[in-house]
């Protein structure tokens, strides 16, 4: 593994999940704070507890989602550097060198960074099922080309 890590290395490209699926994620994750605010506002308005206790407990779900949709759709992504790749999932963050990567695979779950032990990474910021499914594979292509072409100024190809 390369000492390079994402904090000393600017990036020079960043493949989030898609707008449209940040977007769908949003409107799930925000129908809830609505139900929140109203209930809040209704409890102001009446001077109720029980319409209180209700928008305390809608917020609570509203914060729960709102911290889920941070989780699986605003926090992954794949960063190229000049000398790794780093691929930060739900549950992992996986630093990759440059060298050792032999391209980046389209999939429906999530592209797949293979690497030359011939083991691959997986990225969910690129899969298609991530509000990208008419793409079918093209943002995993476009990483796959700027990645080759990364190594090629590096020297590595």
């Amino acid at each position: 593994m390369s000492d390079v890590t994402a904090p000393t290395a600017s990036p020079s490209r960043v493949w989030r999940v898609s707008r449209s699926g940040r977007i769908w994620v949003a409107v799930i994750a925000g129908l809830p704070t609505l139900a929140a605010l109203t209930m809040s506002i209704q409890a102001l308005v009446h001077l109720s507890s029980d319409y209180a206790i209700d928008g305390l407990a809608a917020g609570g779900t509203a914060a729960v989602l709102w911290l889920g949709a941070w989780w699986v759709a605003l926090r992954p992504r794949l960063v190229l550097t000049a000398d790794e790749v780093t691929v930060v999932n739900p549950w992992s963050t996986r630093h990759v060198p440059l060298a050792d990567v032999v391209t980046v695979a389209p999939g429906f779950a999530a592209a797949r960074v293979q690497l030359r032990s011939g083991s691959s990474v997986a990225v969910w910021a690129l899969a298609d099922v991530a509000g990208a499914l008419s793409t079918r594979g093209r943002r995993a292509r476009e990483a796959a080309s700027a990645i080759a072409e990364a190594q090629h100024r590096a020297g590595l190809r």
